[in-house]
């Protein structure tokens, strides 16, 4: 996307919730297309979306740990979806 103060990159994840095998595998999937495609995240890039999953899901702490995130949910508890 460019904008007047320059351009970014706009990532958008909403992955299927992991109730299930096939629904499991496929935010697997989806989570680690991310982390095996790093450059996607050079340069400004905004990630945003539902990754249907806790801050302590194996996929999602390696994504937070291999990119220099920052969560908009900081300082708020998980909640659950209504």
């Amino acid at each position: 996307i460019r904008t007047p103060k320059g351009q970014f990159r706009l990532l958008v994840i909403h992955p299927f919730h992991p109730t299930g095998k096939r629904r499991a595998r496929s935010q697997r999937y989806l989570m680690d297309v991310l982390l095996k495609h790093p450059e996607l995240f050079k340069g400004p890039t905004l990630l945003v979306g539902d990754f249907n999953a806790t801050p302590w899901n194996a996929q999602y702490r390696r994504i937070t740990r291999a990119f220099p995130l920052q969560s908009a949910m900081q300082g708020y508890s998980p909640t659950g979806s209504f």
